[in-house]
């Protein structure tokens, strides 16, 4: 289980650094300057150094990244009871949203940091059954043509036989 666990953590962070990369380009396409934007704007004005800046950002995405396949692992787990797959899942959720709630100054204002986390509590949960829906879509199609190739062999062994 932990294994599991570490690896879906590690491909988390592998599809963190891509939705970094991702959310840069979207960033400097609606800045529209002409400059590709390497971090929010916002943010390196309150360290005052766009590095640092940047490589907290990088690291928020890949903690949150880490944290989403962390929460896909437990969240599959069949060998959890119900309840806590669920605190798990929104245990591991939570810890991945930290340094984006930091980062955000989710804390000066109660309502927009409550109402923030519910809307990225949402959007990754919807996003991490979309892909579990697909990956279950994906198994049972070979699990359909591993059925068809037996039955085919079966035929052709009754065939041989007569």
């Amino acid at each position: 289980m932990k294994k599991t666990i570490l690896k879906c953590g590690v491909n988390g962070m592998l599809w963190g650094s891509f939705a970094f990369l991702l959310f840069s380009i979207l960033l400097s396409l609606r800045l529209n300057t002409g400059e590709f934007c390497f971090v929010l704007p916002a943010l390196a004005a309150d360290y005052g150094n766009g590095m640092t800046a940047g490589i907290l950002q990088i690291l928020a995405f890949l903690w949150l990244g880490g944290m989403c396949g962390a929460a896909y692992a437990i969240g599959n787990s069949t060998n959890l009871a119900l309840w806590r797959q669920a605190a798990g899942y929104l245990c591991a959720l939570t810890a991945g949203l930290g340094p984006v709630s930091f980062l955000g100054r989710w804390y000066e204002h109660l309502f927009v940091g409550i109402f923030s986390y519910l809307i990225f509590l949402g959007s990754i949960s919807a996003l991490l059954y979309l892909i579990a829906m697909a990956l279950e879509l994906i198994g049972w199609i070979n699990l359909r043509n591993d059925i068809v190739k037996i039955r085919n062999a079966i035929q052709a062994d009754k065939e041989g036989l007569q």
